[in-house]
């Protein structure tokens, strides 16, 4: 039972005599006391999805995340660690420029490539820019035999208008290439710019695209343009250097 003593709330008639009219007043309070706490909590959970920092207890679910693109940091939600596995053809001597604007007209020669990378998300710019490491590793073989290693950092953006449907990013990257040996299509390349003779460490520039399911966002495929090059004679006065298309698929945990 409550006790008749209990403060009474505005409108509630302080002077009732009955036991009946007591009660019913208190039961009242009581009620509106409760639906008013409901209502603000509730109110509160829906403001706290939409917030930038939130709380362990009060957590956006991940369905939310998904519906919904434009959160001021989607790029966040998403895993810090991914591995990727990938392999392709080269394009022999197509410039970089022409095979990612019309890919089915490389060169493409008898010479192929297979690899894997590990990366992390390192720094968030902006709510769709983020910088990645990476570390990778493959290996050149038919007209070449060469094992290769890189190390890279990715400047990656996810802000494209049609992502509720194909969730996108674009990507490239600035870091070194080593190979174990330079294959004769990079010392051709070289011919009449430079060192003829090619080098072991150059330049790694590779733009990725990548495509998931927006609700799947952990799984992506990936389109990435295997190029290393001397950068105009900046590494070891080599002008020339090699393409390689590749596709790939890679996991973020």
């Amino acid at each position: 039972m409550w006790n008749s003593r209990l403060p009474c709330v505005v409108g509630e008639n302080c002077r009732s005599t009955t036991g009946n009219q007591m009660r019913f007043g208190n039961t009242f309070s009581f009620a509106l006391t409760l639906t008013v706490f409901v209502s603000s909590a509730a109110y509160a959970t829906d403001l706290d999805t939409r917030a930038v920092t939130r709380s362990a207890a009060t957590a956006v679910p991940v369905s939310k995340l998904h519906k919904d693109l434009f959160l001021p940091t989607p790029i966040a939600a998403n895993p810090e660690w991914g591995v990727l596995v990938f392999g392709g053809a080269s394009a022999g001597r197509t410039e970089l420029y022409k095979i990612i604007l019309t890919p089915w007209n490389g060169d493409y020669t008898d010479n192929y490539f297979v690899g894997g990378a590990l990366s992390r998300r390192l720094v968030q710019l902006h709510k769709h820019w983020t910088i990645e490491a990476e570390i990778g590793a493959g290996y050149r073989f038919k007209q070449v035999d060469a094992p290769e290693g890189w190390v890279a950092a990715y400047l990656r953006f996810d802000g494209l208008p049609w992502n509720h449907w194909v969730y996108t990013t674009i990507a490239a990257s600035v870091g070194l290439s080593y190979v174990g040996t330079v294959s004769e299509l990079e010392k051709a390349s070289s011919i009449g710019h430079g060192n003829p003779n090619g080098s072991k460490l150059l330049h790694y520039f590779s733009p990725e695209f990548t495509f998931a399911d927006p609700n799947h966002r952990d799984w992506e495929f990936v389109v990435r343009y295997h190029h290393r090059s001397g950068v105009m004679g900046l590494f070891n006065s080599v002008w020339g250097g090699s393409n390689i298309v590749t596709g790939g698929v890679r996991h973020r945990f």
